[in-house]
């Protein structure tokens, strides 16, 4: 019993580690956009917005939208509306991979290819296996787009643990935290996908849908 106490002492202090790290990433993003002076091109913004927009809705067809829900949010009118709905955190995410591009290349911060390549077998072990328990023939994995997200995860922690290091971080108890101000905040991902989906919804209109499957060229005329 004494062993099994201390096992879930020990996860129990792992999660909250994670938790704190996530916070602590979340708060120095926070401040480098707050920071960052740089103007942020349309065509990125429609760019990344796109990419958001196919993500949301494989989230959808994950979660059982039939595929005639998704066909008819596929439009230019609803990809419009979700990216205005998008945008503040569209234009903070990409404030975010400049800061941390910048940063990098001032001071020599770089990421282990030795690291990305293990994530990667994981991940594809992994991809695999839930096709396996699918039933399905191979998995749908999209190597360099994993490898890509990995890279830009694993900067982020080079980048945060040089902010720490060159930063006075005050870790605060929510539940003691009183702000006297509020601000406005970036709507969070599940935020954007609930009022996306109903103005892509009502955007649509059966005829203009042609696609089935997925992706950001959906949207791009």
């Amino acid at each position: 019993i004494e062993e099994l106490k201390q096992e879930v002492v020990s996860a129990v202090n792992e999660d909250a580690e994670m938790a704190a790290k996530q916070n602590v990433g979340k708060a120095l993003d926070a401040m480098l956009v707050e920071v960052a002076e740089c103007e942020i091109p349309e065509t990125l913004v429609e760019e990344k917005a796109k990419e958001k927009f196919a993500v949301m809705l494989s989230d959808f067809r994950s979660s059982g939208t039939t595929d005639e829900e998704i066909k008819s949010m596929i439009t230019r009118e609803g990809f419009l509306k979700y990216k205005e709905i998008a945008r503040p955190n569209v234009e903070a995410s990409l404030k975010v991979s400049f800061a941390h591009a910048k940063l990098a290349e001032d001071h020599n911060l770089q990421v282990e290819p030795s690291a990305v390549n293990d994530q990667l077998e994981l991940l594809r072990l992994q991809a695999e296996k839930e096709a396996k328990q699918a039933g399905q023939a191979e998995a749908d994995f999209d190597e360099q787009r994993t490898r890509d997200q990995i890279e830009v995860a694993l900067l982020a922690e080079k980048v945060h643990e040089f902010l720490k290091g060159v930063n006075n971080i005050v870790y605060v108890d929510p539940e003691e935290e009183a702000p006297t101000t509020a601000t406005a905040a970036s709507p969070t991902p599940e935020a954007e996908a609930a009022p996306a989906a109903s103005a892509a919804s009502e955007a649509a209109a059966p005829s203009e849908a042609a696609e089935t499957s997925v992706s950001a060229d959906a949207v791009a005329n």
